[in-house]
């Protein structure tokens, strides 16, 4: 973790955890304000959960349906999921 400008950069890692081995992801750099990053530490630290399994979480509300795969659409759309 470092700063830049006063804006925190966190190294990420994304992806399923298995046998404490990392099944699936990849690294990727978020910038993020101080009072940004304090809420998340804070959330992780109550809810004992990773940075990354929140920042998951909340992309997939936020964008799941609306980005969800074309053949995901079709099969709600046709009743089969």
């Amino acid at each position: 973790m470092a700063s830049v400008d006063g804006v925190t950069v966190l190294e990420l890692y994304s992806g399923d955890i298995q046998g404490g081995v990392m099944k699936q992801g990849k690294m990727f750099l978020m910038r993020m304000r101080p009072e940004v990053r304090q809420l998340l530490d804070q959330a992780a630290a109550e809810q004992r959960r990773t940075r990354v399994s929140i920042l998951e979480e909340l992309i997939l509300e936020a964008y799941g349906k609306r980005y969800q795969s074309t053949q995901d659409r079709l099969n709600k759309l046709l009743g089969g999921a």
